[in-house]
């Protein structure tokens, strides 16, 4: 049987205890269903000894515990045929939980894993303590206690990964589908979102019907997969995205800032280990790393009178990741680095982006300037442009907008709108979008006043108006 197993935390599913394992008889019960297998590390290949080895049922309870013997092998036997789930835990590893494995008396179910050591700073689902393997259900239905009603749903839960690496992702959505009793009922659908660990928690998902759930980032779907959950249950189930392409290089777009005030770092030197590359910030404190080997990699970031930062980092192929770290004057442990990623069109653009802000022309919002005032919606942000004359009919929200700057002109002479552009692709004229884009969704703005302005990219016969190049946090989606 071929599992892909992961990690599990109760991250940010509220702060109810998470009760300890209490340590089974390790005594081999007569009925025959067991599940046999072997750890290694992933450093080196090398047998895990002497690492602890629990069977769990469906619903969290341990039912049998072992230790890997001296070549890392293992055995656990339940006590009866049914679905099981396999805990391993050991100071220094990352915990480990199996996906469900169905245990019969005919023949053994095999689970070979391979086990991370546990690093500072690496992302994952994980446990919340390396001391002694743990149960997570009880953290789960605090955190589910408003939304769950036992007799109607049932709890879905689990990590949101990258297919080909296996890496949480952050930001992802799960989605569900199904459809209600009823000829001629619209299918119903439900969402959720992944968390800074991608690690995803659905409280009231419907029992005792199929469900169709399926992953999704930015435009790209992961493959569904059909659940049916009893009454008043919760079932672990992770969920995966296409998200990289290992055969391709992958694009890094950082920033390095200071953790006190949010000042770019400039001259601050960036290394990658594995691919062996590095960048120096500018003096926005950017830097960009092009086409980098696919994979994990160890990112470390050096500047005069800051703390050198190491973390570990998974470099997706074929796509662009947005990384921020934050540097302190003092060594002490850090957050880990805030990574998002991206379509690989949006890497081509951002970069740009950063070319434009260090040319002058032009005004420049970037994202720390939009969240100092706030703006509701894009036009907003036009009243912050000097020489912009904002004008507004009825409510910012659902009236009519005009925006014009002083002394653009169309080929007749007469004062006309600026054309926009949104992640890439060119809208038009029409002022509607001023009200339609809603501040919350904006990375950035790009604001040229008039021709003279313009950078070539976004020129043309219309640009005499002048042109909003709008940026969200969405990323390019159109064409990617």
């Amino acid at each position: 049987m071929r599992l892909r197993s992961s990690l599990l935390r109760s991250a940010r599913w509220g702060a109810a205890t998470v009760l300890a394992l209490t340590a089974l008889s390790a005594a081999a019960p007569a009925s025959a269903q067991s599940v046999v297998g072997s750890l290694v590390s992933a450093d080196d290949g090398a047998p895990l000894v002497d690492v602890q080895v629990v069977l769990l049922s469906m619903d969290g309870v341990p039912v049998a515990d072992t230790r890997s013997d001296g070549e890392g092998r293992f055995e656990l036997r339940a006590p009866s045929e049914g679905d099981y789930m396999v805990l391993l835990d050991q100071p220094g590893y990352a915990n480990q939980l199996s996906g469900a494995l169905s245990l019969t008396e005919a023949a053994p179910a095999r689970l070979d894993l391979t086990v991370a050591v546990q690093r500072v700073g690496e992302t994952g689902v994980t446990l919340d303590t390396l001391e002694g393997a743990a149960l997570l259900q009880a953290a789960i239905a605090d955190a589910c206690r408003d939304e769950f009603v036992p007799a109607f749903h049932g709890i879905l839960f689990g990590a949101i990964r990258d297919e080909s690496t296996g890496t949480p992702i952050p930001g992802a959505g799960a989605r569900l589908r199904w459809r209600e009793a009823g000829i001629g009922v619209p299918p119903s659908e439900a969402r959720a979102g992944s968390d800074d660990s991608g690690a995803y928690l659905i409280c009231d998902a419907p029992a005792s019907r199929t469900i169709e759930i399926r992953a999704d980032l930015q435009g790209i779907d992961g493959e569904a997969q059909d659940v049916t959950l009893t009454a008043g249950t919760m079932r672990r189930l992770d969920l995966f995205i296409p998200l990289s392409d290992p055969s391709q290089g992958g694009n890094l777009l950082g920033r390095v800032l200071d953790s006190r005030n949010g000042n770019p770092l400039t001259g601050a030197r960036v290394h990658l280990r594995e691919a062996d590359r590095d960048a120096v910030t500018n003096e926005r404190g950017v830097f960009v790393l092009r086409d980098v080997t696919s994979g994990p990699d160890v990112i470390t970031i050096e500047m005069l009178g800051y703390a050198d930062q190491e973390q570990v980092i998974q470099v997706l192929g074929g796509r662009a990741q947005d990384v921020e770290i934050r540097l302190t004057t003092e060594p002490i442990e850090l957050q880990p680095m805030l990574v998002e990623v991206r379509p690989r069109s949006w890497f081509s653009d951002r970069a740009d982006l950063e070319t434009r802000m260090l040319s002058g022309n032009g005004v420049i919002f970037a994202r720390e300037d939009l969240e100092e005032f706030q703006p509701r919606v894009l036009g907003d942000v036009m009243r912050q442009v000097p020489g912009a004359q904002v004008r507004t009919t009825g409510s910012p929200m659902s009236g009519t907008w005009s925006v014009q700057f002083r002394g653009a002109a169309n080929m007749l002479n007469q004062a006309c709108n600026p054309v926009i552009w949104l992640d890439g692709t060119k809208l038009g004229n029409d002022p509607v979008v001023f009200r339609e884009i809603l501040g919350p969704e904006i990375d950035a703005v790009e604001v040229y006043r008039g021709a003279a302005e313009v950078p070539g990219e976004f020129s043309g016969g219309d640009a005499r108006c002048g042109v909003v190049v709008v940026w969200t946090r969405r990323g390019r989606i159109i064409g990617d």
